[in-house]
């Protein structure tokens, strides 16, 4: 019965150390993910800002609000 437990041993111990490994790679995944998660979320605010600007930029044109107000392009 001594060298079955000890296989039996062998083996729940290297159960239980995959069991902690697998713990630490979903946690090491979950802190990646909310990195980029993060990260995307200030590149869609960003985007949004600077859409914004641009639809103000078009919306002056059209108000007669522009630089270039009876700039005919021509010579």
């Amino acid at each position: 019965m001594g060298f079955l437990d000890t296989i039996k041993g062998w083996f729940t111990s290297a159960k239980d150390k995959v069991g902690d490994m697998e713990r630490d790679a979903v946690d090491q995944a979950k802190d990646i993910a909310g990195g980029v998660d993060d990260r995307l979320s200030d590149m869609e605010r960003d985007a949004v800002d600077q859409a914004k600007d641009i639809a103000g930029g078009i919306k002056d044109k059209f108000d007669g609000g522009g630089a270039d107000e009876g700039d005919d392009g021509g010579a």
